[in-house]
């Protein structure tokens, strides 16, 4: 362990002094080596089998045991760690798991007068916006709030032409791997896929930004405002949105919820094995935590009551 201890306290500097010793008893190993593998593997031809493997190849586990030992060691912080484990998660998620669900998309219809997609484009706060027709399954295309701005500078706001703006939306269907999906949005240029089911119909949508915060945690700009959706009863009771992602409230509460749930609704409705009903009051107890489901609107879970209980010592 000694040789280890100082090898980590100066890194460079050790690996100076060192590399003379390596090198000179690779040279003088090298015969030996050689004369092993070569035996090793004539033995094995002789034996019918000729598909060998090199024995430097590591695989996946092994990489995240190095990574979890060297979070251990003090190598690199947690944040670091949690990085480097999502990047082997990256190609296990599915669009699905990370979208943005169609309850929570905010889309117009083309056939609202022009006041009222202006109106509704200034409060949504997002910079590409999906447009359909009749109904949300209908996407016609996506607009970005930059064209509508250099489109009402040449013939006015009221003269706005919606139609003449979309831009041919990105389809994807549910099951498409988030590493396959971000790779299609750089070769496409496209910031925002539409996720469709199995019959066509629109299930959600995901963004660029999604599939980064799949890495580098949550990104937040200036109107994501999640203390809105959080918010302090008492001192160890929050008010909370049930559409909010399980990673959110980890992150703000500091809580250690299972990443098997993509929402605290989901949460719940898993643990009842039923959806609530409005004025029901039903209470999920969940190691530590217990979840009183407030408010129910159109069989969606809207506000829980989440009480976090002491520890006993």
């Amino acid at each position: 362990m000694v040789p280890k201890r100082i090898a980590l306290l100066n890194p460079e500097k050790f690996s100076i002094f060192s590399v003379r010793i390596v090198y000179m008893t690779m040279i003088i190993t090298k015969p030996a080596v050689w004369l092993l593998s070569a035996t090793t593997k004539g033995i094995l031809m002789l034996m019918g089998i000729r598909k060998f493997t090199r024995d430097e190849d590591i695989s996946e586990s092994e990489i995240k045991r190095l990574i979890r030992h060297g979070h251990t060691e003090g190598l690199y912080q947690e944040e670091e760690k949690e990085m480097l484990e999502s990047i082997f998660r990256f190609d296990d998620i599915s669009a699905e798991a990370i979208m943005t669900p169609r309850t929570n998309v905010h889309a117009i219809d083309i056939g609202d007068e022009n006041d009222e997609i202006l109106e509704q484009v200034i409060h949504s706060n997002y910079s590409r916006i999906p447009f359909y027709k009749d109904n949300i399954d209908n996407i016609l295309g996506i607009i970005h709030v930059k064209d509508i701005l250099i489109h009402a500078k040449k013939v006015g706001f009221e003269n706005i032409d919606i139609s003449k703006m979309l831009r041919e939306p990105y389809y994807v269907p549910t099951s498409v791997k988030i590493n396959t999906l971000f790779k299609k949005m750089q070769e496409t240029n496209h910031q925002l896929a539409v996720i469709l089911d199995d019959y066509g119909g629109m299930e959600g949508i995901v963004t660029i930004e999604d599939l980064l915060e799949e890495i580098v945690g949550n990104i937040y700009d200036e109107y994501d405002k999640i203390e809105e959706e959080i918010t302090k009863v008492s001192e160890n009771q929050y008010l909370v949105n049930g559409t909010l992602p399980i990673q959110d409230i980890n992150r703000y509460l500091n809580l250690n919820i299972s990443s098997d749930y993509e929402t605290l609704s989901g949460l719940i409705i898993d643990e009842l094995e039923y959806i609530p009903k409005p004025n029901q009051a039903d209470v999920v107890h969940y190691h530590n935590l217990v979840f009183e489901v407030k408010t129910v609107i159109n069989n969606r879970i809207e506000k829980v009551l989440i009480t976090i209980e002491k520890k006993e010592l």
